[in-house]
């Protein structure tokens, strides 16, 4: 590989929009296919995990492993009382010229999320965001507006640092409301799943 294309920016690289170009939501979905985290907010375009200093779109294994027992975790639950558990990458299309692709995501069987061909369309019921240091600001700023104003009941903020799970609910006026904040080895009661979870099989003694 020669120097010239070590430094290629990845969405160069790959025919892709840079960061910050404004779009509209036809306009991303004609882009081309990729299996780069890429989403619209506020019509603009925004690479999760984005790393300026290697020019990495990567998430760390940490956080993936986080998203595996997250996502895992929301499968069985789905299985066993209903609804469906999905992972990123997969495209939500909210309001506002927004498309989000969740780490974690879980719709109730009556869900106003609705599943198409390419992606879904609508706020799924519970949210779930692992934080990395590119995207942490974010998912607590502009993420969590979005996904408050459109309409999601429950946001959890997962935390692999300080191996926290925040848990975020909607109040009657839609604004989200701290229903609590849990260490990796204590209990979170989900209103919107109506469950009980320990946390402890999200985070790993060796994460």
């Amino acid at each position: 590989m020669t120097e010239q294309a070590e430094r290629q920016p990845f969405w160069e690289a790959q025919g892709l929009p840079a960061p910050g170009t404004r779009m509209t939501a036809p306009d991303y979905f004609a882009l081309p296919e990729t299996n780069t985290r890429m989403e619209l907010i506020d019509g603009v375009v925004v690479y999760p995990h984005w790393d300026e200093e290697t020019m990495s779109p990567a998430p760390t294994p940490t956080h993936q492993d986080i998203v595996l027992r997250v996502g895992a975790w929301l499968l069985s639950y789905a299985r066993e009382r209903g609804g469906s558990a999905h992972v990123a990458p997969v495209d939500v299309m909210l309001p506002d010229d927004a498309v989000v692709q969740p780490d974690v995501m879980w719709r109730s069987a009556d869900s106003a999320c609705a599943r198409t061909e390419k992606r879904f369309r609508g706020a799924p019921e519970l949210v779930v965001e692992v934080l990395s240091p590119s995207t942490a600001g974010f998912d607590r700023g502009g993420k969590y507006a979005l996904y408050e104003r459109s309409g999601v009941r429950e946001y959890w903020i997962v935390d692999p640092v300080h191996r926290t799970l925040e848990v975020w609910t909607a109040s009657e006026g839609s604004m989200f409301v701290r229903q609590g904040a849990y260490g990796a080895a204590e209990t979170l009661t989900s209103p919107t799943l109506s469950a009980d979870v320990d946390t402890s099989i999200f985070f790993d003694a060796n994460s």
